[in-house]
């Protein structure tokens, strides 16, 4: 596999033509996994190395940044903030390039002992500084723990694991975390932020002298305390064990307004015994007996309410509480319809729900359990945001308040009336449901102007009254999805995407057996034909030049003619389950401009006729290209063994497989011969080995 920089060598050369401090604000953008491979374009690498350097995590424990495989996904992914670095290589560095790290990560104590001894001042330099620290020995924990603490460093962050009983710490950070590890004091100058972890200590109880100006404090804990809270706590996180409740010395919190409580046991809220009378956020999670409900209504200004894994809370709106109520988020635990961790009254069947006036964000998730009833529904005019997932709806029509700007909805069913109109304000909607029912199309030709993506994606049916006159697309949308509505010939026409600007194009399930020419618009940039019925394509695709990633995945092209493809941009190419023979019919604008180093990825996974020959042929004259297929064929396993551009996928039944179809003698391109053939192998040998993989299909075995 090319290198990052390999692929991108033109670039990079020109990105050294730019000035100093343009060079330097792109190079912060890229993840820093890639930097040491830039550091041999000789303008830039002082650049290059003091943005490596700003960000560094000393270990022995060096990563490698993981990446999807490119042909199965359709991006790559990478969170190098920092960049990992052994302690001798990163002290190699300091001598090389005489930088030192703005921000810094320390995992281990022989590495801070190291650092301690060659370099002290590396650590004072840091602007940011965070430690993680096990004991060195832990029979003996506390040698670790008198080098640290004597060693005069202040850190952002320090997390400590397994020290066991110690005695209290100076003022070294503002953000301590604790697991296995029990001060005599808590009362620790400066700290803002105490994170406790004591589930692996008995139930003794401890006394906690926390620290007066304290702002946040989480406590995950496997036994009952009674602990006094600092008045200035701004946010606390509760978390024990099922048999355990956590209550608090009586006491009011005017300075609290985030609370999240995992409590399995705790019925009401009162139970805390704390007052808070200026909280704005409550999250209750796993807190599969809460019931009193009603103790929430005290919360005056609370803003936004999560339950997560609780019985949804059906009275909780009624009235005029939670007046400045914002965002309410409920989610269930319940998955594929198994019941869900507490129990559900029979009255859940049917539900009429309300909400705040004021209401902006709606997320209703996983609620298999229960049934909203259609026919009441009043969401508030002040909605922006509505997500209503795994939650069956009654029988009756679905209708979006004027204000709403994002839709997602996955429920079982779905019916839009006739008159069904997207919200004038929405900018990305997506509709899924096993079944979905649209009476009219009005809503298809008024989109909404600020619309930027639009799904509809039914997992069994889709039903739309037939279109009649060409669809006029916002200008700003970027991406259309239609699934399961049955898209023929002259539905697609009349679809008119090539009179839009979007950039994504994806259409499932279709009668189209010849795609016309000249559909799309040339904007688009990743366009998806899946499962349309198609026998025969236009002849060239070429016009789309912004054409990045094309799918023409379970198609019917046993028998497609050449068809030209826009070589400046394509790069992937996905043929797979389509009844595939051959692969050069794809690859004609290559051979006929002589275009063999353009790189293209194409996968044509699932096709058992795909003939060897052809696709040896393609590797051996393109050179830019990377093929995947079946280990189907002996050869074919054989090849990838010695190249990086052929790659075996798993063994699959192809459901187009056509027994009668298949016999030793392929077409084959004209210009095929022996001196053609990658790798070296003869075509009477291919030929062999494909009446072999017939007789193993024959037997049920593949291989």
């Amino acid at each position: 596999m090319k290198s990052t920089t390999a692929a991108n060598v033109d670039f990079f050369e020109n990105l050294t033509s730019l000035p100093l401090d343009i060079i330097a604000r792109i190079i912060a953008y890229l993840p820093r996994c890639i930097l040491p491979e830039i550091l041999s374009f000789a303008r830039i690498r002082d650049i290059v190395a003091s943005e490596i350097l700003s960000a560094v995590d000393i270990t022995d424990w060096t990563r490698n940044c993981y990446k999807n495989n490119a042909a199965r996904t359709r991006a790559s992914h990478c969170i190098c903030n920092v960049f990992t670095i052994k302690p001798k290589n990163f002290k190699l560095a300091m001598d090389q390039w005489h930088m030192h790290p703005k921000l810094l990560k320390i995992g281990d104590f022989s590495t801070f002992q190291y650092i301690l001894e060659t370099d002290p001042e590396i650590l004072h330099k840091a602007i940011h500084l965070h430690g993680r620290f096990h004991p060195e020995n832990i029979d003996d924990p506390d040698p670790s723990f008198e080098l640290l603490i004597n060693s005069g460093t202040r850190f952002d962050s320090l997390f400590l694991s397994s020290f066991g009983n110690v005695h209290s710490l100076p003022a070294i950070t503002k953000n301590l975390q604790l697991s296995s590890t029990i001060l005599e004091d808590y009362n620790i100058g400066g700290l803002k932020k105490l994170s406790l972890d004591m589930t692996l200590h008995s139930e003794t109880e401890v006394p906690y002298n926390l620290y007066s100006n304290m702002e946040e404090l989480h406590l995950l804990l496997c036994y009952p305390t009674n602990m006094i809270l600092p008045k200035k706590l701004r946010k606390l996180i509760v978390d024990t064990s099922h048999e355990n409740r956590v209550a608090f010395a009586p006491q009011a919190l005017f300075n609290l307004e985030y609370i999240k409580y995992f409590q399995s046991c705790m019925k009401s809220l009162n139970e805390t015994r704390l007052v808070t009378p200026n909280l704005k956020l409550l999250y209750l999670s796993c807190c599969h007996k809460f019931s009193d409900f009603g103790s929430l209504k005290r919360l005056k200004h609370l803003q936004d309410l999560k339950i997560y894994d609780c019985i949804y809370p059906i009275d909780l709106f009624n009235g005029k509480a939670f007046s400045e109520l914002r965002r309410f988020e409920y989610t269930a635990s319940s998955i594929d319809g198994k019941l869900p961790n507490f129990e559900v009254p029979e009255t859940f069947k049917n539900l009429t729900l309300t909400f705040p006036a004021n209401l902006k964000v709606l997320s209703i998730n996983n609620a298999m359990f229960m049934k909203i009833n259609l026919n009441t529904l009043k969401l508030p005019t002040s909605l922006t945001n509505l997500k209503l997932s795994n939650t069956p709806l009654s029988e009756g029509y679905l209708y979006f308040p004027e204000n709403l700007r994002f839709i997602e909805i996955d429920v079982p069913k779905v019916s839009f009336k006739s008159d069904f109109q997207l919200p004038r304000a929405a900018v990305e909607v997506t509709i899924e449901a096993d079944i979905i029912i649209f009476e009219g199309t009005d809503f298809i030709y008024n989109l909404p102007e600020k619309l930027s993506h639009l799904t509809l994606k039914a997992g069994f049916k889709g039903a739309i009254v037939p279109l009649t006159q060409k669809v006029k697309w916002p200008s700003l949308m970027k991406y259309f999805y239609l699934k399961n509505f049955y898209t023929d010939e002259e539905q697609l026409r009349l679809l008119n995407l090539k009179e839009s600007n979007l950039q994504t194009i994806e259409i499932f399930r279709g009668r189209v057996k010849k795609l016309p020419d000249d559909l799309f618009p040339v904007s688009v940039k990743s366009l998806s034909l899946i499962r349309m019925g198609i026998e025969e394509l236009p002849q060239s695709f070429e016009c789309l030049q912004n054409l990045h990633q094309l799918y023409l995945r379970f198609n019917n092209l046993k028998n497609v003619k050449p068809v030209k493809l826009p070589l400046s941009n394509l790069k992937y190419l996905d043929l797979s389950c389509s009844k595939l023979r051959l692969l050069s019919p794809f690859l004609q604008s290559n051979l006929e401009e002589a275009r063999f180093d353009d790189e293209i990825t194409v996968v044509t996974e699932c096709n058992w006729n795909l003939n060897v020959i052809d696709a040896r042929q393609m590797l051996k004259k393109i050179k830019g290209l990377s093929l995947y297929v079946d280990g189907f064929h002996k050869t074919l396993k054989n090849i990838s063994l010695h190249s990086s551009r052929l790659h075996i996928l798993d063994v699959h039944d192809d459901p187009f497989f056509d027994e009668q179809e298949y016999n030793a003698s392929l077409e084959v391109v004209s210009s095929c011969s022996s001196e053609d053939l990658y790798c070296g192998s003869d075509s009477d040998l291919d030929e062999e080995e494909n009446e072999r993989a017939k007789k193993r299909r024959k037997k049920g075995n593949p291989q």
